[in-house]
């Protein structure tokens, strides 16, 4: 098969070449002004319950954010600017 029956077949089922935007890495101080505004926001919810399965969301909550600052996730956003 050729190239041309190639894009022509993907050009029919709406599929062009294309590249992907390279994109600048995100700089230390946006970083942390990041993890500033996160931290500062943390208690922020859109959940809606009633107030034992609330309850037992936070619980939830508290046991991940422990469980991922043991594994050093939290410790590799810190160390940033």
């Amino acid at each position: 098969m050729s190239l041309t029956t190639i894009d022509r077949l993907l050009r029919r089922h709406n599929r062009k070449k294309w590249l992907a935007k390279k994109r600048p890495k995100q700089k230390s101080e946006h970083a942390k002004a990041r993890l500033e505004w996160v931290i500062v926001h943390k208690d922020w919810t859109t959940y809606v319950g009633f107030p034992e399965s609330d309850l037992q969301w936070r619980v939830q909550r508290r046991e991940r954010a422990s469980r991922a600052a043991t594994l050093g996730f939290l410790h590799t956003f810190q160390e940033v600017g």
